[in-house]
């Protein structure tokens, strides 16, 4: 039985030497690695505006609030119909037609509800995407105007018609933010850098540009009072997006093609300052 034991321990020895040899080389080739993360930035000039008008009718009248509501959507919409902006550009987010009521306390024998139908209220939400965006403020004005003073601005914002070349720019930029940082740290521990092994990117995102003039509330409360005459002008700006890598590189000695010592370094950069070539501070 032991002679057995023996030579099923060998045997299992022998099926494990390769399984092992390959972990050590594994093992080697990281510690001939240097690992950087970095966040890459781009920007530009978004190419579209949006306009969004909130209509607010309020009448005694069912039939009377959605005749009025109706005919003001209709001329605020005609107004960018003949500028030349797609049907396809303006779109109706919402219309609503709900009574009004007051609440009424009751007292002593009083037998009325406590609700009270005082009338009935129009809403009406559009937003409109305009693909020559410096024509925003001209007819904002035209549409405040046409549609009086139930009809309020609730916001103007601007964003990109295709993001695709924006985020390409910021995935390149973090890319040579990561190469430089590694190529500092290696070369402060007198080797040079390596091709990438690995490269994990994740998109961040832009920046969240709020909409600009008066909310939805405030424009609501301009029923009783004229349009306004003039928004001022309009100003697009810069929105930008950002990308963050994470690569692992190899670490390459003079005279060797994969490495001649076992270092491993690691650096994370979400600032993009420069990486400390002091190699105590930046490699084990």
């Amino acid at each position: 039985m032991a002679n057995h034991a023996s030579i099923v321990m060998m045997v299992l020895l022998a099926a494990l030497a390769p399984l092992a040899q390959v972990q050590a080389r594994n093992y080697a080739t990281q510690m001939n690695q240097v690992r950087v993360s970095a966040n890459g930035l781009a920007e530009a000039v978004p190419d579209l505006a949006k306009l969004n008008f909130y209509i607010n009718v309020q009448e005694r009248g069912r039939d009377t609030v959605r005749q009025k509501g109706g005919e003001i959507l209709q001329r605020v919409t005609r107004v960018f119909l003949d500028a030349g902006v797609s049907e396809e550009d303006i779109k109706t987010d919402s219309i609503n037609v709900v009574p009004m009521e007051e609440w009424r306390e009751r007292r002593g024998n009083d037998v009325r509800s406590s609700r009270i139908l005082v009338g009935f209220q129009y809403t009406a939400s559009i937003t409109v995407t305009l693909r020559t965006k410096e024509l925003a403020s001209e007819l904002a004005e035209r549409a405040l105007s046409s549609g009086g003073p139930e009809v309020s601005l609730s916001g103007i914002y601007f964003e990109f018609s295709d993001i695709t070349q924006l985020e390409k720019a910021a995935r390149a930029d973090a890319m040579q933010k990561a190469y430089a940082y590694a190529q500092v740290l290696v070369e402060a521990v007198g080797a040079s850098l390596g091709k990438a092994v690995s490269i994990v990117c994740t998109n961040t995102g832009g920046f969240y540009q709020p909409p600009m003039y008066a909310s939805m509330e405030a424009g609501a409360m301009m029923k009783d009072s004229a349009a306004p005459s003039n928004i001022g002008p309009v100003s697009t700006g810069k929105q930008s997006t950002q990308a963050s890598v994470d690569v692992i590189f190899e670490i390459l000695y003079e005279g060797s093609n994969s490495g001649g010592g076992n270092t491993q370094a690691e650096i994370t950069n979400q600032d993009g300052d420069e990486a400390s070539p002091n190699p105590e501070s930046n490699a084990a």
